[in-house]
């Protein structure tokens, strides 16, 4: 998560989140805070200009305003100008995840994890879980804030630079961070899988933010 006075960034688990955080730190204006658990500040603790505090790195508009108010912040998600959230591909972040978590790492250890290691994709896709509700990234009481920015993935450099350009001081620029190598996701699924994926991402396709495929 990154905010400052102006802007907050709601990092969505595998949207390029580290990316979009990455070069938020060098547009916005300062200070800007940077909220990531213990041992994972990388560079940015001596970066000028930017606070690394200590939290979730993936807060949502459900947890947000209480972690504001724990920390003794005078910020809530009504007082942004903008409140920005990617959005990806269901499909493709389904087999990013899965790539991610073969990575082993300790700190993401649990079912999901273990069903990746097995390297059996369509056991991950029927039996894995993610661990929020995909609604509390994006509304409120089941209601969208007036400030809220949603950006898909795959043009946040253009969606991000146009839609918060009155709250950056230097031009946004991201680039890809924390990438994991795979195929394209029409060659991982099958006419079986796609209503499972349906079914975990369901309010991310019936809000219409992306549309159903069919796979042969």
């Amino acid at each position: 998560m990154v905010f400052n006075d102006e802007l907050l960034f709601l990092h969505v688990p595998k949207t390029a989140g580290m990316a979009v955080s990455e070069a938020l730190t060098r547009s916005l204006r300062a200070p800007v805070y940077y909220a990531v658990q213990a041992g994972h500040e990388g560079d940015l603790a001596g970066r000028e200009g930017v606070r690394v505090v200590t939290g979730r790195r993936h807060q949502n508009l459900a947890t947000v305003d209480a972690w504001f108010a724990g920390q003794g912040l005078p910020h809530r998600v009504d007082r942004f100008r903008r409140v920005l959230v990617m959005v990806r591909n269901p499909y493709a972040m389904e087999v990013s995840r899965y790539h991610y978590l073969r990575n082993g790492h300790p700190w993401d250890r649990g079912r999901a994890q273990e069903l990746a290691l097995a390297g059996d994709f369509p056991a991950f896709v029927a039996e894995s879980r993610w661990w929020f509700d995909f609604r509390d990234y994006y509304t409120v009481d089941g209601f969208v804030p007036d400030n809220l920015l949603v950006a898909r993935q795959e043009a946040l450099g253009s969606a991000i630079a146009l839609g918060c350009a009155d709250c950056f001081s230097a031009p946004f620029r991201a680039e890809a961070v924390n990438t994991t190598q795979r195929h394209d996701y029409r060659d991982y699924f099958t006419p079986e899988l796609e209503p499972l994926v349906y079914r975990k991402y369901r309010w991310v396709f019936d809000k219409g933010y992306y549309a159903r495929e069919t796979f042969a």
